[in-house]
Formats: structure tokens, C-alpha cells, sequence
């Protein structure tokens, strides 16, 4: 167990995750019985040691969420199957049983100290940690990275932050507890994860199937096998642990989820052809699609481009410019790429930027234009070593300015995947007062 979970001692087994075993584990005790019930024979007998093993490894991962899980799926199959030998009293059996696996739990978390119980961690959590609207809080917002999630649908509900980058984002959050910030790690439930990072029109695909199957599954119907019934709370359960975690990441998890899904299809007898899609649908799909790409390439450019998060968070970030020379005419000076970028810290009233060309480009024109957080400040046509200056306002609750320069050449063919040198020299310097005759730059749109 050479991971994380072995400081509290929790067992991975061959998952490497203790969460994936508790709820493999727990899943299977309801999918032991109903293999047992569907095919007889020995399998009868083996069942009863399949759910043990069952219980012993969601009793040894420690989860919480699997030890819920184990336990709503072990009353559920006298509650549902009403086994052969109870003839028919599972509903008469089902309540002292669920008072006795509540009453056992609550036994074990009191008396033990471990902290990889499972009974111990939600005797912990649960019971002795407040309120009911506190752990209720508690389990949505699971550690901040829930609250985490929530803030960045409200800023980008459209389009999300793109795929897979929430493990990157979260670390901008503080933790709970104040003490520094979150690692990377996912948004604790399945749904909110998606709309963080595809927004509600990218994830709308995702959503209408999650609802969608959830009637299927819900709705009520004769049940064609008694097996079928476990099977629906086995995804039940899924969905449930869904909520206030993301198990179904894991490649086994996922398996085993279309596993039980095609399982309860063809237990309950449903249909599997699927209806023609429409024109209309079609249509919609590629209107849903076109949102969502010119939302995406907005933010991109925008408030989620890389430079623009840098001066946000208030870290060192530079492309496209050179060091600055130290002596002579080149003094401060830094060559500057037909794309360059950097975030500047600018503790005083002005920022003065100057643009030059250096002697060897001197006599060929070269279009310059500078902007400062996305306006522009300079605009000029270079054609010798002739310094341009413009002197930008700084805000004085930022402190930091993101300087864009991007140049371009009549006479020179640019290639469209790298930045070229056109000799393009550009220095920038905080000043305290503009000098005579200077009036400054407003920052203007484009």
C-alpha cells in the first residue's frame, strides 16, 4: 500500500485507492447474491463467503460512503429478494436487521480509536462533529473543493474551464482549515465536476442522459427477475456515492457502472434499439456545439488565458522577450518577438514603455502595437533606432499590468505557428511623475 491511505491505515489492495475498493467491494455484495439467486447450485453456498469478503474489504478501506453503501445494499436483499428460506418475511426481517447494522455501526465508531474505521470516521464526521446543517454543509462543500467547483460555475457557466483542468485550478483555493491551499484534486461529486469544467452547455449532453437514465432506472415497473431490484439499487448506490464523490474516474469503476447498467437492462427485459435521431436534434447538437466553441475560444483569449491568470495570482510570467542589455543605446532594452508578453509589478503611479528597432533592422517599417490588460496604449510605425514611448496609468489596487506587444512587417513573410524577430526592442520602467509636455495614454478599447 505505498499511497496516501497507508498513514491511516486503509487498505488500496490491488486499486491503489481505498475509496475504489470500498466501493467495488460494497457494490458486490448486492451482485454476489443476485449471480448466487439467478444460477443455483453451488453458487448458493458461495455467495454468503462472496458478501463476508465483501464486508471485510469495505471494512478495511475505511470509506465512508462504501461502508453506506454495504450497508443499504444488505437490507436490500431481504427487503427485495425475500430468499427462499424467509419465504417471503424479507419485509418482516428488514427492520430489525437495519436497527442492528445502524446500532453495530454506531458501536464501533464509539469505541474505536482508529482512524481508518470506517465506523470511527463516521462516528467522527456525522455525530460528534455539530449540527445536522453542518455536516450537511460539510458533505456538499467536502473539504473546499466542492465550494471550489461552485465558485467556478458561477464565473464560467457557459463553457467551463476545459477538460481535465480543474485538478489545476482548485490549487488557487484555500483550504478549509486556512492552512494554505488545496491540492489538485477533483470536485467530490460527478455532476458538479462536469459543469466546472464543460459548463452547462457543454455538459448539457451528459445531463439529459444522467436524468434520463435515472427514470429508467427509478420509474416504477414489474419486475420481471427479484434480482432486478438489486440491481437498481446497486446503481441507486453508485449514483448516491456520485454525489459527494468521483469514484467513476476510476477505469475498473466505470467498467463495472455500464456493467451493472447493461445487467439491469436485460434483467427488467427493456428493449436495446435505439430510436433514429431527428433533424431537429441534429440541429440542436450542432447549435449546442457552436455555443460552446465560441464561449470556449472567448474565455481561452480571455479571462482564462494563461498570461491574464498569471497577473491575477500575482505570479512571474514572461514569453516572447529576451534579457534586458546593460549597456549603451540597448540599455533596459529587451528584444521583443512578433509575440511577447509579460506580467510587470508596477508599484508607483506611471508605467513608462519604450519601443525601438535595433541598428540591423533600422530602415524597415514595423508595425508595433502594445497593449496594457487588454487596451491599447501604443500604436506606432517603426522605421529607425528612434525611441516611442507611452506612459500608462497604473490602477492602485492591482499593482500588476499585463504588457502585450505584437509586431508585424509589410515587407516580411511571418510564420503562422512561431514568433520572429523584426528587431523590435521595447524597455519598460515605473516612474513617479510624467515629464514636461508628457500627457499619457488613456487605454482604449481594440
Amino acid at each position: 500500500n505505498p499511497t496516501s491511505f497507508a498513514v491511516p491505515g486503509r487498505t488500496t489492495g490491488t486499486m491503489y485507492d481505498a475509496n475504489v475498493l470500498g466501493l467495488l467491494s460494497a457494490l458486490w455484495i448486492g451482485g454476489a447474491v443476485v449471480w448466487a439467486d439467478r444460477l443455483g447450485g453451488w453458487r448458493v453456498y458461495a455467495a454468503p463467503v462472496m458478501v463476508l469478503a465483501g464486508w471485510i474489504a469495505v471494512w478495511g478501506s475505511g470509506s465512508k460512503s462504501a461502508l453506506a453503501a454495504a450497508g443499504i445494499l444488505t437490507l436490500t436483499v431481504p427487503l427485495t429478494m425475500g430468499w427462499r428460506v424467509l419465504r417471503g418475511r424479507g419485509v418482516v426481517l428488514a427492520g430489525p436487521l437495519a436497527a442492528g447494522i445502524v446500532a453495530a455501526v454506531l458501536l464501533f465508531g464509539a469505541m474505536s480509536t482508529r482512524p481508518g474505521n470506517p465506523a470511527a470516521r463516521a462516528w467522527r464526521d456525522f455525530v460528534t462533529s455539530g449540527s445536522p446543517a453542518h455536516v450537511a454543509v460539510e458533505l456538499w462543500n467536502r473539504n473546499g473543493f466542492g465550494a471550489a467547483a461552485s465558485s467556478l460555475v458561477q464565473r464560467f457557466p457557459v463553457a467551463g474551464i476545459g477538460v481535465g483542468r480543474f485538478y489545476s485550478f482548485v490549487t488557487a483555493f484555500p483550504r478549509t482549515d486556512g492552512r494554505g491551499r488545496l491540492p489538485p484534486d477533483n470536485a467530490q461529486n460527478w455532476w458538479r465536476h462536469q459543469l466546472a469544467e464543460f459548463g452547462v452547455v457543454g455538459a448539457a449532453g451528459f445531463l439529459v442522459f444522467s436524468a434520463a437514465f435515472a427514470w429508467f432506472v427509478l420509474r416504477p415497473r414489474p419486475q420481471r427477475t427479484r434480482g432486478a431490484a438489486v440491481v437498481r439499487v446497486m446503481l441507486a448506490v453508485f449514483a448516491y456515492v456520485s454525489l459527494f464523490g468521483m469514484p467513476g474516474q476510476d477505469v475498473m469503476v466505470a467498467i463495472t457502472f455500464w456493467s451493472l447498467a447493461f445487467w439491469y437492462v436485460r434483467l427488467i427485459g427493456a428493449s436495446l434499439s435505439a430510436a433514429p435521431v431527428r433533424a431537429w436534434q441534429w440541429a440542436l447538437g450542432a447549435v449546442l456545439l457552436g455555443v460552446f466553441a465560441v464561449v470556449s475560444y472567448q474565455t481561452a483569449v480571455g479571462e482564462l488565458r494563461l498570461a491574464t491568470r498569471a497577473r491575477v495570482a500575482g505570479s512571474p510570467f514572461s514569453y516572447g522577450f529576451g534579457e534586458p542589455g546593460v549597456d549603451g543605446a540597448t540599455d533596459g532594452y529587451r528584444v521583443a518577438n512578433t509575440r511577447a508578453a509579460a506580467v510587470v509589478s508596477a508599484a508607483g503611479p506611471w508605467l513608462e514603455v519604450t519601443v525601438r528597432l535595433d541598428d540591423a533592422h533600422a530602415g524597415t517599417p514595423v508595425d508595433v502595437v502594445i497593449r496594457a490588460d487588454g487596451a491599447t496604449v501604443l500604436k506606432a510605425t517603426l522605421g529607425s533606432t528612434a525611441p516611442v514611448t507611452a506612459f500608462v496609468p497604473i490602477d492602485p489596487t492591482e499593482r500588476r499590468v499585463l504588457l502585450d506587444a505584437s509586431a508585424e512587417s509589410p515587407g516580411v513573410r511571418l510564420s503562422p505557428f512561431a514568433a520572429q524577430d523584426l528587431g523590435v526592442q521595447m524597455k519598460w520602467t515605473v516612474v513617479d511623475h510624467l515629464p514636461p509636455g508628457a500627457a499619457g495614454y488613456r487605454r482604449t478599447a481594440g
